[in-house]
Formats: structure tokens, sequence, C-alpha cells
């Protein structure tokens, strides 16, 4: 069923979003309320009798009373035909089962974990329960946020529609074979099951590949048998789905089929738990007890896992009641003064002494542990909330005990941690926007990692530590504006990262570290307009990018990630003026993104990516001169960026990069004589920008698309003959431009300029049009085709026939064709001069 577009009530259908075993689930706007909503439309199969229905709004109803965060809601059942609908709350993430793919930290599990143990505690205490709690009915929302679906939803389903089951056992005849001790082996009779399994089995039967397998390997033994379903049975279920989170292995895996599983569930039985601290699998084990009254209620099973989260504070507190740690982290960092009294009292025994000095290593290591915790994990979970401002002290009293090390007297190791230790410190700093005290503590911890390679230049760690810091001190200078600085420390990362690479060839991490030294060099060095330079180092990039994606040409982010290389190497290639090497590359480009996003139509930052590719590419063939593929390419970027705004119209960035598209395709549609629909696109991309730097106002940059795409509204008045209106808008374009003109702006002030000229001239004012275009032949004089590249060459040329110089343009013309820059505005520019010298 394809219900986009269609209406239901207050619900809009926007997109289809994909497709269950259920039915079909689309993304939808409540027009009423304004909102975002999931429609799920339900299957023949799994249409509501009366009853059910009933009952469902009334759970609904109880979970809405709930208002708990981490519950996906129901707002509406609505009839439809042979299908009956659920609007429910629109969550953009990733189901559970998704992410346990992705390696995830202790931490992290046990906040997915206790987030839907809250969930469990409030619903049972509500009397409801869930009846399918597993991995597919947890999402995690884009900013980690724990939400639990399908809440008891799975209860009503499985009582209504075709397949609704009585109160009473059932006989199922199937040709599957289902042991039965009572007949002869080989022998198939109607075999008495409970209900569910029942249903189950029937389902099985018409499927070609069974059921689902998320259903029955999260189910409980009594939900196996068809026997009444209690909080306790939710609770075995979490211990699967906990299973699954922190082994990374499900409770019934090696199981040949569903129907295996399903008898192997009614009786309890599951894999054992592996690769898993003790505590968590001692907690597992109790949730999986087969009588649901030995197994822990969802109240104690949060306290057992606020407990285990707890853990790292409680040792952390235990370290602070200690004296000697309070003293060295707490109280001022007296670890000095203490050490001090220690060797004094060496010297009256040696035997205190050993002991002293053991105490001493005990306390700095607590001390530097608080240290690498409060800059490091500490510092991750402040920083979102805008909150690094509460490390101010601490980072304070942090550089006052590194200044105090004796480098000379540790180990590489205890280098190496206290180096990680400030690198935190620097991020810290750096995200304050305090960047010479970033810079000071990357400049230190730089220092005392040298002293950990020199000790032991074996150690890999040490190395590592030594390139990241090498990394951080480069992006610093580059934040400040010291190219040169920059330029010099990354040449450093890139060289430690090759010694590492080479002493550990098969460490993939090592290996990339290289990829991203070339193209950090390559970006300073283009940056620097070392052109050449820049491609070098790109490509070396490239090829280590290549070899690791021939180890897995399945891994999609390892795809993404040589995509982005190719992206810079294409950009350089066209600022090189190298226009078809160019073309090759981006649809290279194209090419990676276009099939990554054929395989995950979800994924939006692909999308993205394929948006700015097909830009790119647009742009490049229109001045290639080839308008129908620069049109296809340019609509192309208009549809994905459209599609991505209609599936959620409060991400601003998306609304920003539809405005900048549909600017282009102004343009395009100017060059076909479409000057009523240019006119068109570009207001729209007008309102768009300006809606967008209202509610984002930080995006200064979003300024000149602005002014851009008002240019390109002024070029389609101006084709169509109004030009008091084109002279307007070229006008207002012109003086968004910041009075000392950054480069990123050079552009959109020639442009503006240009249009102001040619206005100038059509409305007879001959000096005014002849002052604009000198002021930017003149401005464009040291432009070559490595500083500025072909487009700005050209606007100096167009700037110089326009004044009848065709002579100072002619070289510059020569130099375009030689790229084979043939750009139609400039070419119709060229045929009035043709035609006179004829």
């Amino acid at each position: 069923m394809e219900l986009v577009g269609q209406r239901f009530g207050n619900i809009r259908v926007t997109a289809a979003v994909g497709k269950g075993g259920m039915g079909e689930v689309y993304a939808g706007f409540d027009e009423k309320l304004q909102r975002k909503v999931a429609v799920k439309v339900l299957h023949s199969d799994y249409r509501l009798d009366d009853e059910a229905r009933e009952r469902l709004l009334r759970e609904a109803r109880a979970l809405s009373q709930l208002d708990h965060p981490n519950i996906c809601r129901i707002h509406d059942y609505i009839e439809h035909g042979e299908s009956d609908l659920l609007v429910l709350e629109f969550i953009d993430g990733t189901t559970l089962e998704d992410a346990l793919a992705k390696k995830m930290s202790r931490a992290e599990k046990l906040r997915i974990a206790i987030s839907i143990a809250e969930v469990l505690v409030a619903a049972h205490r509500a009397g409801i329960v869930h009846r399918d709690l597993k991995p597919d009915n947890v999402m995690l929302t884009q900013t980690g946020e724990v939400k639990v679906l399908d809440f008891g939803l799975a209860r009503w389903l499985n009582r209504s529609g075709k397949g609704r089951s009585s109160d009473k056992t059932v006989a199922v005849a199937t040709p599957l074979e289902i042991a039965n001790p009572n007949l002869p082996q080989g022998a198939t009779a109607p075999f008495l099951v409970p209900p569910p399994l029942a249903k189950t089995i029937a389902r099985e039967f018409m499927t070609t590949v069974g059921i689902t397998m998320g259903t029955p390997m999260y189910m409980s033994p009594e939900q196996a048998r068809g026997e009444e379903l209690t909080p306790a049975s939710d609770m075995f279920s979490f211990g699967l789905l906990l299973q699954v989170l922190f082994s990374g292995e499900d409770g019934h895996s090696g199981m040949p089929d569903s129907r295996a599983i399903m008898l192997r569930v009614a009786s309890g039985e599951t894999n054992p738990v592996r690769g898993v601290s003790g505590d968590v699998t001692a907690l597992i084990n109790r949730l999986k007890a087969l009588a649901p009254a030995d197994r822990l209620t969802a109240v104690e099973t949060l306290e057992r896992l606020q407990f285990l989260n707890a853990k790292p504070q409680r040792i952390a507190r235990r370290s602070l009641i200690a004296a000697l740690l309070i003293i060295a982290v707490v109280a001022g960092w007296r670890y000095m003064v203490d050490l001090q009294r220690e060797r004094a009292a060496a010297l009256k025994a040696e035997a205190a002494a050993v002991t002293a000095r053991a105490e001493a290593e005990r306390r700095r290591g607590q001390a530097e542990d608080l240290i690498d915790f409060m800059m490091g994990d500490l510092h991750r979970k402040l920083e979102p909330i805008g909150r690094l401002d509460v490390l101010d002290s601490a980072a304070d009293r942090a550089m006052a005990y590194m200044s105090t090390l004796r480098p000379e007297l540790m180990t590489a190791s205890e280098l190496t941690q206290n180096a990680t230790a400030l690198d935190h410190l620097g991020e810290v700093r750096m995200a304050q926007g305090k960047l010479p005290e970033a810079l000071a503590a990357f400049e230190q911890a730089l220092v005392i990692a040298q002293t950990a390679t020199q000790k032991e230049p074996r150690n890999l760690d040490a190395r590592f530590t030594l390139g990241q810091t090498q990394f951080w001190v480069g992006q610093t200078h580059r934040r400040m504006g010291n190219a040169k600085g920059a330029l010099a420390k990354m040449r450093d990362y890139l060289a430690t990262s090759v010694v590492l690479a080479d002493m550990a060839p098969a460490n993939r991490d090592y290996q990339i570290e290289v990829a991203y030294g070339y193209s950090n060099v390559g970006s300073l060095l283009e940056a620097d307009g070392d052109i050449a330079g820049a491609l070098e180092q790109y490509e070396r990039c490239v090829a280590v990018k290549r070899a690791r994606l021939r180890t897995d040409p399945t891994n999609r982010n390892w795809q993404g990630d040589l995509a982005q290389t190719i992206n810079k190497i294409a950009s350089a290639l066209l600022k090189q003026g190298r226009l078809r090497d160019a073309h090759l590359r981006f649809e290279e480009e194209r090419a990676i993104y276009a099939a990554l996003v054929q395989a995950d139509p979800k994924h939006t930052a692909w999308k993205l990516s394929l948006v700015t590719n097909h830009t790119y590419l647009g742009l490049l063939l229109l001045d290639l001169g080839e308008l129908e593929a620069a049109t296809e390419h340019l609509t192309g970027a208009q549809s994905i960026a459209s599609e991505l705004v209609s599936f959620d119209r409060q991400q601003v960035t998306w609304r920003r990069n539809l405005a900048a598209v549909l600017g282009n395709v102004a343009t395009v549609r100017r060059m076909h004589g479409d000057f009523a629909g240019s006119r068109e696109l570009a207001s729209r991309a007008e309102t768009l920008l300006a809606e967008a730097i209202r509610e984002a106002p930080q995006w200064t940059d979003w300024k000149r698309d602005l002014a851009n795409v008002t240019l390109r509204h002024a070029e389609a008045l101006y084709a169509s003959g109004n030009l008091a209106e084109a002279r307007r808008r070229a006008e207002s374009a012109l003086a968004s431009v910041p009075p000392n003109q950054p480069p990123a702006w050079r552009q959109t002030a020639v442009d503006a300029a240009l249009v102001l000229g040619r206005i100038a001239a059509d409305q007879n004012r001959k000096a005014d049009a002849r002052a604009s275009w000198r002021r930017t032949a003149d401005s464009l004089r040291d432009v070559t085709t490595a500083a500025g590249g072909p487009r700005l060459l050209d606007r100096r040329a167009r700037a110089l026939l326009l004044l009848g110089d065709e002579a100072q343009a002619r070289p510059i013309l020569e130099e375009l064709r030689r790229m084979q820059y043939v750009n139609p505005d400039l070419m119709r520019l060229l045929r009035p001069a043709a035609t006179a010298s004829s």
C-alpha cells in the first residue's frame, strides 16, 4: 500500500520509512499539533477486532499517563479500508539490534540497560506488561536517548484478526516434523500445542523462511507455553536482551530453525553467558531463571544495574577517601610536599622508605587516573550540555600538578598516561576556545610523550600518543592562524604515524593514521597555494585507504571515508584547471555515495554527501559547457535535498543545503531560457535561507549563501527585463559583503559588480557601468589558475570584454580554452565580440 501524500484526519503521510513483519512504516506530519509522527500500517492479517482495539487504546492511554521519556507513545488508531493505521511518536535513530554491530563501551551498555529497566519499572507499576521486549523494539535516537517501542502492542496483535486464539489449546496439523513420543518413528499427527505456539508454527508453515527470529529469540518459557503472562515474563526477555547487549551472543544461537528455538524456549533452556564480567553474568542468570518467582523484579534489576554503573565512581570515592589522595587531588595537590616528608622518613629507616615510596606511587597513580577521568570521560559528558566551565579549576590544578612531575624518574607507560591526560586537558581548553591554554597543555604533553618514546622506542602506545599529541599541537597552530607551525607539526605527526605503521603492519588503526597524516599535510599545503604538493599527499592518502578497503570491501564506513579524500583530490584538480580530470574524480566519488545510499537509504549523512557531489558535478559540467548534463546533476541534488527536508524540516542545515541547490538550479533554468522558473526557484531559495539564518544566526557563512542566491535572482530578473528589481537585489547582495572582503566573499562581490554594470549599461548609465567593470577587472589582476581557479579568471575576462579590452582578455580566454572551460554565460558574451570582429 502506498500512502505517501495521503491525509488521514490531521495526519499527512510524507515519506516511506521501511517495512516490518506487521506492515509498512511511514513518516507523517500532524498538521494540527505541528509535529512529526510515525504511521505504522498493519497488514490485514494483523487487524484488530473491536475488543482488541479498545484494549490497545486503553493501554495506550495508560502508557501516556506514565509520561515516561523512554517510551514510544501511541498517539492514535485509525481505521482505513482493509488496513489499520497506528500513529506513533516519531523517533529518528537506529534500533538496538543494528547498534549492536558497533562497538560500545561498558558504560554505554549500562546506560542503555538502565534506561530500559526504568521503563519496565514504570510500566510494571502501572500493571502493563510489554510481552515483546527485544533489541528490535528498542531505539537509540540521534542524541543517544533510549526509546522502547511497541509497548503492549504484541498482546493485542496476537489476540486479533484471522489468527485470533481462543482460551483453549488448539490442534494444528502441519507437515512440520514435530516430535511426539506416543507415535512410531517418522509418523506425524495433529499435535496439541498452546495457542501462541500454535499461531507461531502456523505462520512458520505459511512463510518460506519461518517466523522472524526476533520474537522467539527473546520469549520467556511461559510465553512459549501459552501461559498467562506477568511482569516476570518481561524480566526473562530483558535477561536475554542483556545477554546479547553485553556479550554480543544471543541466548539461542546455533539453533537450526525457529521450530527448534520454540521448543527450546518452552523448556527454559538458553545458551550460557560468555565473555562477560561476573557481576553482569550473575544478573543475567537471575533474570533467566526458569521459575518466574525466582527472577529479579524490574525494581531489583534497576538497582543492580545502577550499582554496577556506579562502580567506577565508587572506586574513585574510595580513592578520594584515602587521606593522601585528598591532599593530592582535592586539597591543593600537595604530592611533592608529602614526598619530601616521606624521603626524610626514609633516612631513618630503609624499610619505611620502601613503604613510603610504594604509597607515594600509589597516590600518584590515583591522582593521574582522576585527572584522566576528569579531562577525558567527564569532558565528553559535559561538552554536549555546554558546561565545560565546571572543569576550569580542575584543569588549572592538573596543569600545576603536571609541572611537578620528573619524567626522568618515570617509566614510559607512566609518561604515556600523563601525556594522554594532558591531551584531554588541551581538548577541553580548545573546546572552550582558549587556544593559548590548549597549546600550552599540548606542548607539555609533547615533551612528556617524546621522553616516553626515547625511553622505550618500541613501545607502541607511547609512539601512538606522541603522534596524537603532534596532531593536536598542529591543529591548535592551525586554529590560531599559524600555518607554518601547523604544517611542521602535521609533518611530524605523519612521520610518527609512518614509523608506527612500520612497527605494527597488521594494525589497521595505525595504518589509517598514516592516511590521516597525508590528508592533514595536504590540506595545509593546499591552503598555502601548493596544489601540486597537496595532490601528492591526497593521492598517498587514497592509496592507504584503498589498501585498507581491499581487506574488507563491504565495509561501508571505509567506502565513505575513501570518497571524502577523492572529493579533496577532485577539488584540488579543479583549482589547477584540470577540469576533465576533476570530472572523473567527482564521478568516482558519486558512484561510491550512490551505492552507499542504495544500500542504506536511511543514512542521511551519505545522502547529504551525494547532494554535495551532484552540486560539484553540475557546476563543473556547466563550466565545461555541458548544460544538459549539468542540469541533470543539479536537479538530482535538488531531489535528494528536498527529500531530506520533507523528512525532517526542523533540520535547519538541510534547509540551508536545499536553498543553495535551488540557487544553482535557478542558474541552469535561466540558461535554458526559463526565466519565470529561474525567478521562482531563486525566490524560494532566498526565503529558505532567510528563515535558516534567523533560526541559526551563528552560521555566518550562510549570509554569503543568501547573497549568492539573491544574485541568482537578480540575474533571472535582468534576463527577463525587470531591471529595477534586478538592480535592487544585486545592490542588496553587494551590500552584504564585509568591508574587508574575505577571500570566500570575493566571487560574490565580483558577480554583483558585473550584474550591476550590465544593468547600468542598459539603463544608459555608461559611466557607472564602466566604473563597475573596471573595479572588477582591477580587483582580479592578481588571479591565476592556482590562486582562484578558472571561475575567477572567467570573471576577469568578462569584465575586460565588457570594457571592450579584448587585447587583455585574449590570453585569459586562451588559458580557459586550454582548460576546456566554456561556461555558457562567458560564451554568450563572446558571441557579440566575435560577430563584431567579423
